[in-house]
């Protein structure tokens, strides 16, 4: 059996309201986005697809090299050495 739990009026009243408020909130309608808002999101969803790689490729590693600079990379060149 369930115990049961005598609460005055006022507190019956408190907990009453607050479920109502936050049935409200959670099936409260979301307002529609305005037209510039929805073209954008459009427009992102016409660009998604696979994003261009960032990590080097290992067919050709001689293109992934940075160009040398500075004295030592000179050197290491060929360069002139003072």
């Amino acid at each position: 059996m369930h115990n049961r739990i005598d609460i005055d009026r006022r507190h019956s009243l408190a907990i009453s309201r607050e479920i109502g408020e936050r049935l409200q909130a959670s099936l409260r309608v979301e307002p529609e986005l305005p037209p510039s808002i929805k073209n954008q999101v459009e427009r992102l969803r016409e660009l998604e697809g696979p994003s261009p790689s960032i990590v080097p490729s290992m067919e050709h590693p001689e293109t992934n090299r940075a160009p040398m600079r500075g004295s030592r990379d000179r050197r290491l060149a060929g360069g002139d050495e003072k």
